[in-house]
Order: C-alpha cells, then sequence, then structure tokens
C-alpha cells in the first residue's frame, strides 16, 4: 500500500512537471527569448513578427492538448497500477530496475576508462596532435558520461529507501550501501571537476 502511494506521488508530480512545462512554453517565455535571438542575429524584424504571431496563434491550442493527453495519461497509469499491478510484481520491478541500473552503470564505467585511457594517451604523446580533433568530443563526451554515471547512482539511493520503507531490506545493509554509493559519487564528482578545466582548454 506504501508502494502503491508512491508510485501515484511520482505520477503526480510527473504529472505536475509536465503541465507547468507546456503552461511555460504556452505562455511564449522561452520562444519569445529565442526569437529575439534570432532577430538579433538575423537583423530580420519580420521574420520575427512572423515568429511571434505564429506562437501566440497556436499556444492556446498546445496547452488544452497537452493538458488533455497528461490529464488522460496520469489517469491511465493510475488504473493500470491500482488494478493490474499485484505486491509481488511490483517486488520483482524493485528488483529489476536497481539490476538494470547496474548493468547501465557497468556500461558507463567501461566507456569511462576506455576514455580515460585516451586521454591520458593524448597526455603522455603529446607530438600526436592530429588526434585532437577526435579527443576534443571525447573529453565532452567524457562530462556527458560523469552527469550519467551520477544518475542512476541517485536514481538507486532512491529505490533502496524505498525498499527500506517496505521492509525488504535491513537498516545495517542500507546503511553500507549508501556509504559505498556515496564515496562513488564523490569521485564522480571530483574527476568531473578535474576534467572541465581540461575541456575548456581544448575549445
Amino acid at each position: 500500500m506504501l508502494l502503491l502511494l508512491l508510485l501515484l506521488l511520482l505520477l503526480l508530480l510527473f504529472f505536475l512537471f509536465f503541465f507547468v512545462l507546456f503552461h511555460a512554453y504556452s505562455s511564449c517565455s522561452w520562444s519569445s527569448i529565442f526569437l529575439c535571438c534570432l532577430s538579433f542575429s538575423s537583423s530580420s524584424s519580420s521574420s520575427s513578427l512572423s515568429y511571434s504571431s505564429y506562437f501566440s496563434s497556436t499556444s492556446s491550442s498546445s496547452s488544452s492538448f497537452f493538458f488533455v493527453f497528461f490529464f488522460f495519461f496520469f489517469f491511465f497509469f493510475f488504473f493500470f497500477f491500482y488494478f493490474l499491478l499485484c505486491r509481488l510484481l511490483l517486488i520483482v520491478l524493485l528488483i529489476l530496475i536497481p539490476l538494470l541500473l547496474i548493468l547501465i552503470l557497468i556500461l558507463l564505467l567501461f566507456i569511462l576508462i576506455l576514455l580515460l585511457l585516451l586521454h591520458f594517451f593524448y597526455l603522455f604523446l603529446p607530438l600526436l596532435h592530429l588526434f585532437i580533433i577526435i579527443l576534443v568530443p571525447f573529453h565532452i563526451l567524457l562530462i556527458l558520461i560523469l552527469f550519467l554515471l551520477i544518475l542512476p547512482i541517485l536514481l538507486l539511493l532512491l529505490l533502496l529507501l524505498v525498499l527500506f520503507l517496505l521492509r525488504l531490506i535491513p537498516f545495517s545493509l542500507l546503511l553500507r550501501i549508501i556509504l559505498i554509493l556515496k564515496v562513488f559519487l564523490i569521485l564522480l564528482f571530483l574527476i568531473l571537476i578535474l576534467l572541465q578545466p581540461a575541456s575548456s582548454s581544448y575549445s
């Protein structure tokens, strides 16, 4: 029952997030800023006026459409979780989701190790300046992978807290896993901080 309430709360937050997002889009605040930048770069006021009239004409229809769409989307998932999912299936999902996140972490760590090897290979062999065209996107990809590594760890922490609230794991095991993940997060943040000046120097 507690897990069902948590799922409903997550769905409600998901619904509210997209409703606020598309309501902000329909108010044309970001689009007007983007169109001002376009008009400033191209110095064409007629195109900016045509774009602004287009956004003002389609804002009401898009907001109503997305509101109805996410309203039915929310209630579909509500009835799906309430009538179709049992407790056993929820426990299976709570086991499968961390396993998938761990597999994603292993894959991203493997790519991260490869990119770090390429990074140090370039640093120790400075005569190979032709590889800079290849290695500058690698620095950007390296920072992106680090961000993608941080996100599954945070999701794992959230799932561990849910499992602890359902009394499926003991408190001592929860503390050990959180300590390991916290150390791993600190190392990832340190690598990210150290790699940001390197990527900015290449740009």
